[in-house]
């Protein structure tokens, strides 16, 4: 979770794909040849506190400790080691929304400093 520094295994996904395997043990379909992708939020600024205080205005139905555990939320590096989890898992596509994605400063930080830390 990236509110206190630690990496954590992207929990959700890990048991999405253990059925997805399943599933295609069953009907003698290639897992590996599936597309896998990653849909969710990010918000990044180069102070974490920042960037969580943004997040917490997203509206959501789930706790605050949930929303972290599915979505990337502090600064350049944690976004990056946060979904490099899921390009470790094996994760194609990411879908993202970026909070405050009108506002060009975001948008560079997200290009300059995040896109390169992946894969």
């Amino acid at each position: 979770m990236q509110t206190d520094g630690t990496r954590q295994a992207p929990l959700t996904y890990e048991g999405e794909a253990q059925i997805l395997k399943q599933n295609c043990s069953s009907i003698g379909r290639n897992y590996n040849e599936i597309e896998k992708s990653y849909w969710g939020l990010v918000s990044v600024r180069k102070n974490r506190e920042e960037a969580v205080s943004r997040a917490k205005l997203m509206p959501t139905s789930s706790t605050w400790d949930n929303f972290v555990k599915r979505n990337a939320v502090g600064r350049p590096e944690d976004v990056a080691d946060f979904l490099n989890l899921y390009v470790d898992e094996g994760i194609d596509e990411f879908f993202v929304y970026i909070e405050d994605s009108l506002n060009v400063e975001t948008m560079r930080l997200f290009a300059d400093e995040v896109i390169p830390r992946l894969g």
